[in-house]
């Protein structure tokens, strides 16, 4: 064999262009690290890709089942990709630029978005829903040659890696306004798996002496998920409110997790990462309330001489101020026909956030309001009316007034049924 040396080099005889397809030759989906793997037949131009080709697939019905192609928030982990350079120029020195990168086997590494999506469309839960299909113009090899494509009849089971990460909660919003708690975790969770009576809202990170733990009155309305938004129900808004120092801005906010209050959407469902009151999340972002109260209803009690209010949301009673209620013996009042009284009238109770309020009548009242004929003296005749300043709620908001022009009138009257006792002479 006569060795051949540099410059002695022969030229080949008979050369072939490079036209075999390439194929696909395995996929293994790891859900745990968001990773696509992807072997090929051949060494490829990895820098040609489009990633929007290839779609990953849910469940063995394949064509039947859902399908998400990769975005452009997904990219190519080049640690194992080759690159191929050239030197286009040497002066002052030399510039080198990438031409292609070029590897036989290609990791994708799926963007959050991507794999939240996926989870979600219950992409990738166990083996069996994960398939891969890849579109035309996918991808192409050395000498330009189009990747295989192949659609959902014959798509390939990728090998699978379970999700085994548990999910954090990132950041929380609470609107009192709305009635809203968002919560903003790490990845797609299970909203069926929900249970609402493991979050709990405290005033301060490490001290629970104000705080509430959520009931299930409140809902989640989505499936799957990272975010989740509870709408709070009525009940659970008022006895927040009623913790006058919690959830009354961005200071006085937390919010711990108990174990097992969400699971991810994996298939054996990973419980999300406990919260404790000793570390408590702080909210983010935190709007207050600024509806007005608004009367629901009132009653009559001229037998215990006290008149009942109830009111859409907590109210705080001591900002009451009943010299400025106005009863009425009838809807409209004017100077000129029916009778009205404004009392002089004290809380019932020392307390007072709650969502009704009671004032007890004083003796004096009643007694005047009695000389009325035709006042209070059945709930045809017993109406109310007052300005804003009459009440505020929890966070100072001024009560709906209702006009002297259209009084409201008692859902229920009880009469006075207590025998006059002497209580002297002379």
């Amino acid at each position: 064999r006569t060795p051949m040396f540099d410059g002695q080099a022969r030229r080949v005889d008979v050369y072939r262009d490079d036209n075999a397809v390439p194929a696909v030759r395995s996929a293994r989906l790891d859900m745990n690290r968001g990773v696509l793997t992807v072997q090929f037949s051949e060494t490829l131009n990895i820098s040609s890709i489009d990633l929007t080709a290839f779609t990953l697939r849910d469940a063995s019905a394949r064509c039947a089942g859902e399908g998400y192609p990769l975005s452009l928030n997904s990219a190519v982990n080049e640690t194992n990709v080759r690159r191929q350079s050239s030197d286009i120029g040497n002066a002052p020195a030399p510039i080198w630029t990438t031409d292609f990168n070029y590897a036989s086997a290609m990791r994708i590494a799926i963007g959050l978005d991507d794999l939240n999506e996926m989870k979600a469309l219950l992409i990738g839960r166990n083996p069996m829903s994960s398939y891969l299909t890849v579109g035309g113009a996918a991808l192409y090899d050395m000498s330009g040659n189009e990747l295989e494509s192949f659609d959902c009849t014959m798509a390939r089971l990728a090998e699978h890696v379970a999700d085994v990460t548990a999910p954090q909660l990132r950041h929380f919003n609470l609107s009192m306004h709305d009635g809203l708690l968002s919560m903003l975790f790490s990845e797609t969770v299970s909203i069926a798996t929900l249970r609402v009576e493991g979050i709990v809202l405290q005033s301060q990170r490490n001290d629970t002496t104000h705080s509430y733990r959520l009931t299930n009155t409140s809902v989640a309305n989505a499936t799957y998920s990272p975010t989740v938004t509870i709408v709070l129900s009525e009940f659970d808004l008022n006895e927040i409110k009623k913790e006058f120092l919690l959830a009354t801005g961005n200071f006085t906010t937390y919010i711990q997790l108990e174990t097992g209050t969400i699971l991810d959407a994996a298939e054996n469902g990973n419980e999300q990462v406990v919260i404790s009151p000793s570390s408590a999340m702080k909210v983010e972002n935190f709007t207050p309330d600024r509806m007005a109260p608004v009367l629901r209803s009132f009653v009559v009690d001229m037998d215990a001489g006290s008149l009942r209010l109830s009111f859409d949301e907590t109210v705080r009673g001591l900002s009451l101020d009943p010299t400025v209620l106005r009863l009425q013996s009838g809807m409209a009042f004017s100077n000129d026909s029916g009778a009205y009284f404004m009392p002089r009238g004290q809380l019932a109770s020392q307390d007072g956030n709650s969502t009704e309020v009671s004032i007890l009548l004083t003796a004096d009242d009643l007694n005047q309001i009695k000389q009325y004929t035709e006042l209070l003296v059945s709930d045809a005749t017993s109406f109310i009316s007052f300005p804003a300043p009459f009440l505020q709620d929890m966070n100072n908001n001024f009560v709906t007034p209702v006009p002297s022009s259209s009084a409201w009138q008692t859902i229920r009257f009880v009469n006075d049924t207590t025998h006059p006792l002497l209580t002297g002479f002379s």
